[in-house]
């Protein structure tokens, strides 16, 4: 029997907002946009910038590429991704479930190579089997995508890929899913 668990790494794993709301009220004070409220910032932790820039922060499309280019640029190039840290309990509970036999996932709609850099600056990388997000050019960006990504990466038996496509159909926001 395969065992694999999936985690989001945004606000499950990590409290990665204060970095990711520093990064956005940079860009937003560069293209002379308003800073929102903090409840409206916080929605943008989790889903892909291709949703949360226009949806909730209201940047324009000829605007899009600079702002990504801007928040990047702190968030990845300046390190502010590391301004993060591990929710209590979860580096125990990480240990003990691979102890236990199970094949750990991050899938995070963040990209790739910062979601490996975050988790080995933390030191927690090491817990996992496989580590997806999306791709740094926004190809692969949204949950279900990622959620593929990792599915395709992750040992199976067919059988149990079947069953577990099935349930990807069903799911919106991955925070631990066990198969």
């Amino acid at each position: 029997m395969i065992k694999n668990i999936y985690f989001d790494l945004d606000g499950t794993l990590i409290d990665s907002a204060p970095s990711i709301i520093t990064g956005l009220k940079i860009t937003l004070e560069k293209y002379g946009y308003d800073i929102p409220d903090y409840a409206t910032l916080r929605k943008c932790v989790g889903p892909p910038f291709t949703y949360s820039f226009p949806n909730y922060l209201g940047i324009k499309q000829e605007d899009f590429a600079g702002a990504v280019a801007t928040y990047r640029n702190y968030y990845d190039k300046e390190n502010g991704c590391l301004n993060v840290d591990v929710f209590e309990g979860v580096e125990g509970l990480l240990a003990a479930l691979v102890k236990r036999g199970y094949c750990l996932f991050v899938c995070t709609s963040k990209p790739e190579p910062t979601a490996k850099k975050i988790l080995s600056s933390l030191g927690i990388d090491k817990y996992f089997t496989e580590i997806c997000g999306a791709t740094m050019d926004a190809k692969i960006d949204t949950k279900e995508q990622v959620i593929k990504l990792c599915f395709s990466r992750a040992p199976w038996h067919k059988k149990k890929k079947l069953f577990s496509l099935a349930i990807l159909n069903l799911m919106q926001k991955v925070l631990v899913l066990t198969v």
